[in-house]
């Protein structure tokens, strides 16, 4: 079969593959037994409209915590309820909350929460204070300095906030756990709250959150046509991502059923090889934007010297 592309046309299409010619968007790595539904720049968005909040949480820990105090978010997660679950140690105090039919959390380090509320009662020197199971009085304090917190990181991300109460042994986080609603998916917004004294973390768990509309990436800039000759830089070029390869026997093949899993010679986080037109040019790091699967360029593999078929 003859060729009329030249090796240097072939690698000029090759070199549309350049990581300088990506956009600034990236890819979330997945593992399937962890599966993510938001992509980073939803994830971005959902940042952005906590961060509005920022200054009104502040003002309002401030308060209750007698000195000037500041808030960032540290991190917009999404979380399995049956990990809230297991992440919480006794002894605890949990907030819980009402939202789009379901239930949120607000879970803090008991030994920060602790001197949290006996900062607000007016004790001078909190230093000394460990975790401890709260009193009803205690738990009263607790509930109104953590609820605006709560009501503001909720709405940010349009959620009503409601019927507060709190949880404080393990049989009721056990028998919420039992009666979860089916979708047990949670936006986790960590908070970073910061004062004179001490730095703590808060963890907003909002049900309900509707995903952001963000713009879909380009897989390309729009003057990466520029790195290939002008008669080809409308050429069509066919990319493929090898997830991996695995060697089974021929009866194991005509053995196959729905619902056989094969195990693949990659593992999770591997990179995957990226081909053009059969030819390997690039190892990228596999994940999702908006919910399809997509990959990142990591390596790009120069052919120095391309064989053709021209003769």
């Amino acid at each position: 079969m003859s060729s009329y592309v030249s090796a240097e046309e072939v690698q000029a299409i090759l070199d549309l593959a350049r990581p300088a010619a990506l956009l600034a968007a990236e890819v979330a790595s997945r593992d399937f037994q962890e599966p993510r539904r938001l992509s980073l720049a939803q994830v971005e968005a959902l940042t952005r409209r906590v961060e509005n909040g920022r200054a009104e949480m502040a003002t309002h820990l401030s308060a209750w915590l007698r000195k000037p105090h500041t808030v960032e978010v540290a991190a917009i997660t999404e979380a399995h309820a049956a990990m809230l679950v297991a992440s919480v140690v006794e002894p605890f105090c949990v907030i819980a909350f009402d939202g789009d039919g379901q239930i949120g959390f607000v879970l803090c380090d008991m030994t920060s929460l602790v001197g949290a509320v006996e900062t607000a009662i007016g004790v001078e020197d909190v230093s000394q204070v460990a975790a401890r199971p709260l009193t009803i009085v205690e738990e009263r304090i607790a509930l109104d300095l953590l609820r605006r917190v709560a009501v503001v990181t909720a709405g940010s991300l349009g959620v009503e906030a409601k019927n507060f109460r709190v949880m404080r042994a393990a049989k009721e986080l056990e028998r919420w756990d039992e009666a979860a609603n089916p979708d047990p998916q949670r936006i986790g917004v960590q908070l970073t709250v910061a004062g004179p004294a001490v730095t703590s973390t808060l963890r907003v768990y909002v049900p309900g959150v509707k995903p952001p509309q963000v713009g879909k990436p380009t897989a390309l800039a729009k003057d990466a046509k520029k790195l290939a000759p002008p008669h080809l830089a409308e050429i069509d070029v066919e990319l493929r991502a090898e997830l991996g390869t695995a060697e089974i026997p021929l009866q194991d093949l005509l053995g196959l059923d729905v619902g056989d899993v094969i195990v693949l010679d990659t593992k999770v986080g591997d990179l995957v090889a990226v081909t053009a037109e059969g030819r390997r040019c690039a190892l990228a790091q596999l994940g999702r934007v908006d919910g399809r699967f997509a990959v990142q360029i990591r390596t790009v593999e120069r052919c120095d010297e391309l064989q053709t078929d021209r003769k």
